[in-house]
């Protein structure tokens, strides 16, 4: 089986990976923000880290399947924005305007003249993801002050967009596939390079970014760029690549079995792009069906960290163990991610630019990652 060039969800699984995925983080997070180590590593990694890898794989892979369908840079830029914008400002402001005062341990009026609680609505909410703090707020949690760990990744999701439509601006149709290619292999060599080298961070000096706030760390670019572009390149060069469930089974084996980190990295690259569009093609018709009346995926994203910072310390202090923390954390964040589909996301969706003739946009992006990496 060859890869569609259908845009209809009704035939592919990317909601309930998306959701999987978003899951999956929620998982992972809840062992550290409840003061445990984490018992499962996947491949050598937190869940979280594979969970979120996938995420970029899945969003450059339906991201060049919108821009192939409309290569139009305002109406690109106008999905990208009404997708992750206006759920974020919410998550911003509740946590700014309800957890901030309720958590926080200083006095309310201190709370609101501080200048790091306007810096932290405003860097977040515009996705410079500035601080990851408010005064005050979590200070006493087994992992202490972060607020929403979750919502840096939304930053290199956003700078990926934006290589992608310059890629799409600049270069024919027929060429952008193999511009995406040398991406690829620029970002996958970079990342090796330098961690060969044993570089761990290393903050881009690019000119006018810092000024506003933005911080781009190149070993992050790396990273989430060969995810972010192995996905595009299964777009790209999807009338090449055969979908075999065989293949995928013995690529993950592979990767289970692999020790060196670099080895594992690698076969990664390759696995989880690979796998992640096996699965959504070949999954069966109930699989592919989840999802076709909400997308839960994003809301438990950027709704899941707050939740359990909040949750986790309560049963804690009321002697609950880790099991009741995480159940609570997932029902509440689900139900919050409900919400924000039906009242929010839904809604700003219906202002998205419609494709030219009249095609309908169906596609849907969610990011999603992992805190503190």
């Amino acid at each position: 089986m060859r890869i569609p060039d259908s845009t209809d969800h009704s035939r592919n699984a990317f909601d309930l990976l998306r959701f999987l995925a978003a899951f999956a983080v929620l998982f992972s997070h809840s062992f550290p923000l409840y003061g445990l180590r984490e018992p499962f590593l996947v491949f050598g990694l937190p869940l979280a880290n594979s969970a979120v890898y996938m995420f970029f794989v899945i969003s450059g892979f339906l991201v060049y399947q919108s821009w192939d369908r409309d290569a139009d840079v305002v109406r690109f830029a106008a999905r990208r924005a009404l997708r992750l914008l206006p759920a974020l400002v919410v998550v911003v402001l509740i946590t700014v305007f309800i957890v901030g005062p309720v958590m926080t341990t200083l006095p309310l009026a201190a709370y609101f003249r501080s200048a790091d609680t306007w810096r932290y609505m405003i860097s977040n909410a515009s996705l410079v993801t500035g601080p990851l703090t408010l005064p005050g707020v979590f200070e006493t949690n087994p992992y202490p002050l972060a607020v929403n760990g979750s919502l840096w990744t939304l930053t290199y999701e956003v700078l990926m967009y934006a290589i992608l439509a310059a890629v799409g601006a600049i270069t024919h149709r027929k060429t952008m596939r193999w511009v995406c290619l040398a991406l690829l292999g620029f970002f996958a060599t970079g990342w090796t390079v330098s961690s060969a080298l044993g570089v761990t961070t290393y903050s881009l000096p690019l000119p006018g970014v810092s000024r506003i706030g933005l911080d781009f760390d190149w070993m992050r670019v790396a990273l989430l760029g060969t995810f972010f572009f192995a996905g595009s390149c299964m777009y790209g060069f999807r009338d090449k690549v055969q979908l075999s469930v065989v293949t995928a089974l013995v690529l993950l084996v592979a990767c289970g079995f692999a020790r060196n980190p670099f080895a594992v990295m690698v076969l990664l690259w390759v696995t989880l792009s690979y796998a992640s569009l096996v699965f959504a093609y070949r999954a069966p018709a109930p699989l592919r069906r989840f999802g076709a009346r909400r997308d839960l995926s994003y809301g438990t994203y950027i709704y899941a960290f707050p939740v359990q910072q909040i949750v986790s310390p309560l049963a804690i202090n009321a002697g609950a163990g880790w099991w009741v923390a995480f159940a609570v954390s997932a029902i509440l964040a689900i139900l919050l991610a409900a919400l924000s589909w039906h009242y929010i996301e839904q809604h700003a969706l219906s202002w998205k630019p419609r494709v030219p003739q009249q095609e309908v946009d169906v596609e849907r992006v969610t990011i999603p990652t992992h805190a503190g990496t």
